[in-house]
């Protein structure tokens, strides 16, 4: 007796715990992220030039591979967008 009541305790627990999450709320909060992330992105690219957002939003270990050439770190690509692109350019 004991042993069918920890088989269906573990069951139970077993069902409870792969239960299905509410995967289309965390679609929606995750579109909603990065939608607030690209809407500051723009506003400060355009307040505060486009080499200093890039270099702002880029991750600590970002990579970026421009003709061949693997450009690594915020400021690293900072720089490469200050120095490649036409002065003046803004989105």
């Amino acid at each position: 007796m004991i042993n069918k009541k920890v088989i269906a305790v573990f069951s139970l627990v077993l069902q409870l715990s792969c239960g299905e999450t509410n995967t289309s709320n965390n679609i929606e909060k995750w579109k909603n992220e990065i939608f607030e992330i690209e809407k500051s992105f723009n506003v400060m690219a355009q307040e505060d030039g486009i080499s200093e957002t890039f270099e702002h939003f880029a991750a600590p270990n970002a990579t970026i591979n421009r003709n061949n050439k693997l450009i690594k770190g915020p400021e690293a690509i900072g720089e490469f967008y200050k120095t490649s692109l036409p002065k003046n350019t803004s989105l």
